[in-house]
């Protein structure tokens, strides 16, 4: 798929099993503030090793950052001021309100898409989407 500008992503964090997930999406989201979101968020992914086992302590995330050249002091203070805990808070609560039971979740054109699915999948749903063939009333 070509970037034609039809189509809108927006990410949503939805940290539902535990204090470290909460704390690593806010950690995401302060390494947007120097541009790194998607590197940070891939980061975790890599790290990941279970459910509140450490991989997202406030250190670790520290040297995760630093392991991205982040600018230490900035992501450092952005995190000890929770300066994204209302976002994260706020993302989880929509996520909830819209019927958000697992990650990851899509909505694509108001359609709830539930679990990993293969890209052929996705690809489907968007352009259905855009040739106006899928909507909330008949996903």
């Amino acid at each position: 798929m070509s970037n034609t500008g039809k189509v809108y992503f927006e990410y949503r964090a939805y940290p539902i099993i535990g204090p470290e997930l909460f704390t690593a999406a806010e950690g995401s989201y302060c390494a947007g503030d120097q541009g790194k979101f998607w590197e940070f968020h891939d980061t975790l992914f890599t790290n990941w090793t279970g459910e509140n086992v450490g991989d997202f302590t406030q250190d670790k995330l520290i040297q995760y950052a630093n392991a991205l050249n982040l600018n230490a002091a900035e992501f450092e203070s952005c995190l000890s001021a929770e300066k994204y805990k209302g976002r994260v808070e706020q993302d989880k609560a929509q996520a909830e309100a819209d019927g958000v039971h697992a990650t990851p979740t899509l909505f694509i054109n108001g359609v709830k898409v539930e679990g990993a699915q293969p890209f052929h999948a996705l690809k489907q749903y968007i352009e259905d989407a855009l040739n106006g063939n899928l909507n909330t009333e008949n996903g």
